[in-house]
């Protein structure tokens, strides 16, 4: 069975703009793969007190089969593809159900 979820996540911590920049390439990559990258929007820029960091949100609801299991594939997936470019980084992944909110 098929469910529409939303997706937002914040990476933080990271040391400059070019880890800023390779994390971004690191998660487009996943979310092309996903057939996702033109459903979801990301930007990165730098806090005060916590470095840089790079966030992202589904720009709408999208399906998917078997939510459960697919989400903690993906979150997985991006944990790994994140880590590999930034080891330190804080990474936070959120799920939402469109008709219940976040």
């Amino acid at each position: 069975m098929s469910e529409s979820i939303e997706l937002a996540f914040l990476v933080r911590r990271l040391i400059d703009e070019d880890q800023a920049k390779s994390v971004m390439a690191s998660i487009d990559g996943l979310l092309r793969e996903q057939g996702l990258r033109d459903d979801v929007t990301m930007g990165w820029s730098i806090l005060n007190d916590l470095g840089w960091m790079v966030g992202g949100e589904s720009l709408h609801p999208f399906p998917v089969s078997r939510a459960d299991v697919w989400c903690s594939a993906f979150e997985q997936t991006f944990q790994q593809c994140v880590s590999a470019v930034a080891p330190d980084a804080d990474i936070r992944v959120k799920w939402g159900d469109p008709y219940e909110g976040w």
